[in-house]
């Protein structure tokens, strides 16, 4: 509804400035899509829908081994 679409819009508006900022404002935008079912973010791209449902997720977790390191 307008309440999720006005909290991702802050998401979005967010410049994260660490490598660890960087991975959670990922992860918090794949959650809040998968929670209120937005689709993917390369829907109606047929060949790159499917791997790119976890590519934000996937992006977060290479960057908090990065910062494990």
């Amino acid at each position: 509804g307008d309440k999720s679409h006005i909290e991702l819009a802050k998401l979005a508006a967010m410049t994260p400035t660490t490598v660890a900022g960087c991975a959670a404002l990922l992860r918090h935008v794949a959650n809040h899509v998968t929670a209120y079912e937005q689709g993917n973010i390369f829907e109606d791209f047929r060949d790159v829908e499917e791997p790119a449902k976890t590519l934000l997720s996937r992006i977060a977790a290479t960057l908090d081994r990065a910062v494990q390191s």
